[in-house]
């Protein structure tokens, strides 16, 4: 009885001769570039099938054989020259797998069914990335949407004498955080803010810079990440108890200010290699991201 190669559902299926694993390797090539299709199976009972396909080989057409019994190839058969030297092919191991998952039908009937199988895979696809997509939109436009209240509520707690917060009124931190922020701006922001940098070679190939900032007392500048944040939202940085100050250029001394101007450039650039992953490719050669950007003492 003829059927069709898609009504086969076979998981696996083992040969009693042996092969190489270059034979294997070239088989898995020819069946991942569709070189291969059933074109006839003929079930002889629930276990024994024969199965005939056509390859496209590098220098012609095989025709390649298949007696299968249970989920053992019991004899295969290939037109090439390998085959005739007494070798299984990478024709047979082809065709055994186009057997098992296969890109083509045999009939009409299974032509359709495959189309189905393809158009429905085809659906979930573009379903999972839609949603995928939904998701980032949803969370873009939350973090955009809240982002302030969050800002101000982590502001709240990290500035506030009130111990053991375990209810928020957001109408009543807005307020008193607005209070706070702007006593704060009036009278403890910091200006004429100094920087300090040291540099080091490294491995006579890398030169890594750290910072200090501060006035009167200098502490380390060490997450070059967080005082960028701050200088693109204008927001307040904390050095220590007795340094708060939001980053912008107008604030440091102007022997200052092209150290400010060098943190902020090279911040920009990391955050470009970040999103588009070819800083080390296209900077790796000047400069040391890790080095540079990374951990600063």
């Amino acid at each position: 009885m003829i059927i069709d190669v898609t009504d086969l559902n076979y998981e696996t299926l083992s040969f009693t001769r042996r092969y190489d694993t270059g034979r294997y390797r070239r088989g898995r090539n020819i069946y991942d570039e569709g070189l291969v299709e059933i074109t006839s199976v003929d079930k002889k009972d629930d276990t024994n099938y024969y199965i005939k396909a056509s390859v496209n080989g590098n220098y012609d057409m095989y025709t390649t054989t298949l007696k299968i019994s249970g989920n053992t190839i019991k004899e295969s058969t290939c037109t090439c020259a390998d085959y005739n030297n007494g070798n299984l092919c990478k024709h047979i191991i082809a065709t055994s797998m186009e057997v098992i998952e296969p890109h083509y039908a045999t009939t009409k009937e299974g032509r359709k069914k495959l189309q189905k199988k393809r158009e429905e895979e085809e659906k979930k696809r573009l379903e999972e990335i839609k949603r995928k997509r939904e998701e980032e939109r949803k969370r873009r436009e939350y973090e955009r949407k809240y982002s302030d209240t969050l800002r101000t509520i982590e502001w709240y707690k990290k500035n506030s004498n009130k111990k053991n917060i375990t209810t928020l009124n957001l109408p009543e931190i807005y307020l008193e955080a607005n209070e706070q922020r702007n006593n704060s701006k009036t009278s403890e922001l910091a200006i004429s803010v100094k920087l300090e940098y040291f540099m080091e070679l490294r491995d006579n190939e890398t030169i890594q810079l750290s910072f200090k900032i501060g006035q009167k007392r200098m502490y380390v500048l060490g997450n070059i990440d967080e005082f960028y944040e701050a200088y693109k939202n204008e927001t307040e940085i904390y050095y220590g108890k007795q340094l708060t100050l939001i980053p912008k250029r107008e604030n440091f001394e102007e022997d200052s200010k092209w150290i400010f101007d060098l943190i902020i450039k090279y911040a920009k650039i990391a955050e470009y290699s970040d999103k588009y992953n070819n800083y080390n490719s296209y900077y790796g050669r000047y400069y040391s991201h890790e080095s540079f950007l990374g951990k600063f003492i």
